[in-house]
């Protein structure tokens, strides 16, 4: 089934990479357009409000994933209750360029988590243009509540490879540099060597 704020059926649709499949039309101009033939399927849509009602009581959902190619905000919509009563970390989809029609825009999804008393403790798995240009990254969304005690258990992966290069650029520099002092420790003996086969020459032709 398909996940969004309503119940009932709906058109998924999905070209040859299937990893770009959504309930959204793909953008056919002036964005990212599809690569291959679109194929269109009926599905069964749900919200996880409506698919949750069937878990016993003491089930306590902890963590909502959601990455559904520009519907995201469809889906916190769909979740409204569930997230009041059992305040889970959100790790939401963040799509900046024009891949789908009508898509979720990075500022609508942080201003309905901020609207429910949430905040954005990091931004993962971001991905970048050949231009450069940010274009999707997964944020992660915290309770207000627990924010003053929060502390993510993992590193973005961002900042562990910068870190990493970082590093790896020091030690880089650090040899460098090592080899340049030797270098120049050696030239100086050189030119010692040259100038005192100048002096003797002067000495034996004077």
């Amino acid at each position: 089934a398909a996940v969004s704020d309503s119940v009932g059926s709906a058109e998924f649709r999905c070209d040859g990479n299937l990893a770009t499949g959504s309930l959204l039309p793909y953008c056919q101009t002036g964005g990212a357009q599809s690569n291959g033939k679109v194929e269109t399927f009926r599905v069964p849509q749900v919200t996880l409000d409506d698919f949750t009602t069937e878990l016993s009581t003491d089930t306590r959902i902890a963590f909502i994933k959601i990455d559904t190619q520009g519907a995201d905000l469809h889906v916190l919509r769909g979740a409204e209750h569930l997230i009041e009563i059992h305040r889970p970390w959100l790790a939401v989809e963040m799509i900046f360029v024009s891949l789908y029609e009508d898509q979720s825009e990075p500022h609508e999804i942080w201003e309905w988590c901020a609207a429910h008393d949430y905040v954005l403790a990091g931004i993962f798995e971001d991905h970048y243009s050949a231009d450069g240009w940010l274009s999707y990254a997964d944020a992660v969304f915290v309770p207000r509540e627990i924010a003053k005690s929060f502390q993510l258990p993992f590193k973005p992966r961002g900042n562990h490879l910068q870190e990493a290069e970082i590093a790896m650029l020091r030690q880089v520099c650090d040899e460098r540099l090592a080899l340049i002092n030797r270098l120049h420790e050696e030239a100086e003996k050189r030119l010692d060597i040259i100038k005192e086969q100048e002096r003797k020459l002067q000495v034996r032709n004077g």
